[in-house]
């Protein structure tokens, strides 16, 4: 359980901490040959060679990140960690979901770590910071328009245009 909160929690929050994350962990989640490496992965635990992984496929996996006995794996484990990456709740995992959550096992990874708990402290400052912003907004929405020279082209051409 303590492994499926901390892969969702790196899920739900991939994006926030992305631009936090080192480079050369960032240029691997983004790089084409982790993408390689997924669907060889994937090909390997897709026994009966049909684009999908069933819970049982997940077995595996799932032995590998918490070096647990095969035989301590439950079926509701797997169900609940199929659950967290089926994006189109066919019950089923794809090799795209597949990649997302070896991508959120590798962020969730570099997370638990010394430097991923900094991480996760910059991207809160960062957050809180915006949310202050947002609020003085909404406070005083006619200081919008002095703000507006500082927001990049695309963004005042949205806001703007309505």
């Amino acid at each position: 359980d303590t492994l499926l909160m901390a892969l969702q929690s790196a899920q739900d929050n991939i994006v926030v901490v992305k631009p936090f994350l080192p480079d050369d962990l960032r240029e691997l989640i983004e790089s084409a040959a982790l993408v390689e490496d997924c669907q060889k992965q994937f090909d390997s635990l897709d026994s009966k060679k049909e684009g999908r992984l069933c819970p049982s496929d997940l077995i595996q996996v799932i032995q590998e990140m918490t070096q647990c006995s095969v035989s301590n794996i439950t079926e509701a484990q797997c169900r609940k960690f199929l659950d967290m990456f089926d994006i189109d709740h066919d019950e089923l995992i794809s090799v795209d979901e597949f990649t997302n959550l070896v991508k959120s096992v590798i962020v969730a990874g570099f997370l638990e770590s010394p430097a991923g708990r900094k991480a996760i402290e910059l991207a809160m400052v960062q957050e809180n910071h915006f949310n202050d912003f947002l609020a003085m907004i909404e406070a005083d929405r006619e200081r919008l328009w002095s703000i507006l020279p500082f927001l990049p082209k695309w963004l005042v051409t949205h806001v703007t245009s309505v």
